[in-house]
């Protein structure tokens, strides 16, 4: 499997069967050829979603809660 820095990524037949196989699908052949052509799309999301972010990128999600005096954690 090849992706260059376009996001597009290109599979080979054998990539797409190993692909399927250790997903636990049994696709029909129509499906299979389906699977293969939609790849270079699934590889776009996936490069454009997939990043290592800091917790600065979502402040909504970072915050701390000041610890009781007495307790811990």
């Amino acid at each position: 499997m090849t992706t260059d820095p376009n996001m597009t990524a290109t599979l080979s037949d054998s990539e797409v069967d190993t692909l399927i196989r250790r997903s636990g699908l049994s696709p029909d052949a129509e499906l299979r050829s389906a699977l293969h052509a939609s790849w270079t799309h699934a590889a776009q999301v996936t490069s454009a979603v997939r990043k290592p972010r800091p917790h600065s990128a979502e402040p909504a999600h970072v915050f701390a809660l000041p610890v009781p005096p007495g307790q811990q954690l």
